[in-house]
């Protein structure tokens, strides 16, 4: 019998989700795998202890988990790339769409696999969502909410967002309003008529935001906050029913909502086995299974929609693949 191949993972786990993944990771038999928390520079890469972020330190490991773009500077996530290591971002990984191109291209270049937003493109309620869009009729309204009170501040005020304003990452857009559109994107598109407006805080991040448009017939709103929480679920109507999602963030239920209100729970999965859906996806690529460059695709509109709501509409970068055509094929 043909021993396996063990593949090295680190993982630094600055969320809840990120150390359910680590939790999911821990059974596997064709991992090992440990917790590697960022601090001055340090990761700890699997089981090979405490090294620097240099190439050399990092030759052992194969695959890199980090939470976000946030995590790493680009550079260093390139360098990573450059040295052929797999790299797995749990939400955004990247800050604009000409980023993550840029990145994608690295590591189609040296035969690394980049994949982000792997807790919402491989949650497994994400394909029973999808499937059950069909049940809907046509869709009238889809109304996408991410809101929790982070924090308190003063002196806000409420600004529409025209071109050629700059909203810089780190607030709630990315940390919030990111939940929505890569849902949104990743089912449906990017919408048409898009109208933004956010709230500001006195340093001029943005607390908060609606966007609004249109998907041919479809009313598209979003609203994310880091100043309020909502109970109200994310909704998806057409004319045969509704799609009810209680928190896109965390993704386990999806329930049906028929015309008479009666109601029916689709799909429900536990944190560990979401996570483990996740991380046997990822799995699947890392091994050449499947096409990463393909499902990155979503991930890139996504970033061309935010940076069309933060006012940066030069979306003409073009990421050719090597083997696989350009990414323009690949949508």
């Amino acid at each position: 019998m043909a021993e396996m191949t063990m593949i090295s993972m680190a993982v630094m786990a600055a969320t809840q989700q990120s150390r359910s993944f680590l939790e999911a990771a821990a059974g596997r038999k064709d991992l090992y795998l440990e917790e590697g928390p960022l601090e001055e520079g340090i990761l700890e890469i699997g089981t090979l202890g405490i090294g620097t972020l240099g190439i050399g330190t990092l030759e052992k490991a194969d695959v890199i988990y980090l939470p976000d773009y946030s995590s790493l500077d680009f550079r260093q996530v390139r360098k990573l790339l450059k040295a052929g290591k797999h790299v797995l971002f749990g939400t955004m990984g990247a800050a604009d769409a000409g980023s993550l191109k840029a990145l994608a291209q690295t590591a189609d270049e040296h035969g690394a696999v980049l994949l982000d937003h792997i807790h919402l493109a491989f949650n497994p309620c994400m394909a029973s969502l999808k499937t059950a869009l069909t049940c809907l009729g046509p869709i009238g309204r889809i109304r996408l909410h991410s809101c929790e009170y982070a924090f308190c501040c003063e002196g806000l005020r409420i600004s529409p967002v025209r071109p050629p304003a700059c909203v810089p990452p780190g607030g709630a857009l990315f940390q919030k309003g990111a939940d929505c559109l890569y849902p949104l994107v990743h089912l449906f598109g990017i919408p048409e008529q898009m109208d933004a407006q956010m709230v500001f805080t006195e340093h001029g991040m943005d607390a908060a935001g609606t966007v609004r448009g249109y998907l041919g017939t479809a009313r598209v709103e979003i609203v994310y906050s880091k100043i309020s929480g909502s109970h109200v679920p994310s909704l998806i109507e057409g004319e045969r029913g509704s799609l009810l999602i209680r928190d896109l963030r965390n993704l386990k239920e999806v329930t049906y909502k028929n015309r008479s209100g009666d109601k029916e729970q689709l799909v429900s999965f536990s944190d560990e086995a979401c996570r483990a859906r996740e991380l046997d996806r990822c799995m699947a690529f890392i091994k050449g299974k499947c096409s990463w460059q393909r499902q990155l695709a979503s991930s890139i509109q996504t970033l061309q929609m935010m940076d069309e709501i933060r006012g940066h509409r030069n979306l003409s970068a073009e990421y050719t693949v090597s083997s696989h055509g350009t990414y323009a094929s690949a949508i």
